[in-house]
């Protein structure tokens, strides 16, 4: 995951430097310079919107896969056994979860398209239709 947001990270970044080079070779005038300069930072946030999504959902994806090495280990019922207990843990969230609520397997906004957990009745269903599970490569011998 430090690699993904690294990535996005430098090519947000790399897309603001490259606008600010190609700004500063080819205006003349200040206000040229700086609606360049807008629209490299446009592109700056825009690349990291994009990418903040990509890395979002490549968290999500993984948390699918840990799921099913869970119930590889175990079974598929005693990892959505797990998963409801989770759920169960306390019907109050702390400040800190509210604070953090998108990025919470329970309080993701948006569809959790900023989660980085997905919600817990997607993974019990990805559990129960066995998915990820199926995906995982099986041992010979």
């Amino acid at each position: 995951m430090q690699v993904s947001e690294a990535v996005q990270s430098t090519l947000a970044s790399g897309a603001e430097l490259i606008g600010n080079i190609i700004t500063a070779a080819t205006t003349k005038t200040r206000t040229d310079a700086q609606f360049g300069a807008m629209l490299a930072r446009g592109a700056r946030k825009s690349l990291f919107f994009g990418g903040e999504l990509a890395v979002k959902g490549t968290s999500r994806g993984r948390e699918f896969y840990a799921d099913a090495i869970g119930a590889g280990l175990t079974s598929p019922d005693a990892m959505a056994n797990a998963l409801r207990k989770l759920e169960r843990i306390t019907a109050r969230r702390t400040p800190a979860e509210m604070q953090y609520a998108s990025l919470m397997f329970r309080g993701a906004k948006l569809g959790g398209l900023f989660a980085t957990h997905p919600h817990t009745e997607s993974r019990l269903v990805a559990l129960e239709k066995e998915t990820y599970l199926r995906a995982l490569p099986r041992q010979r011998g």
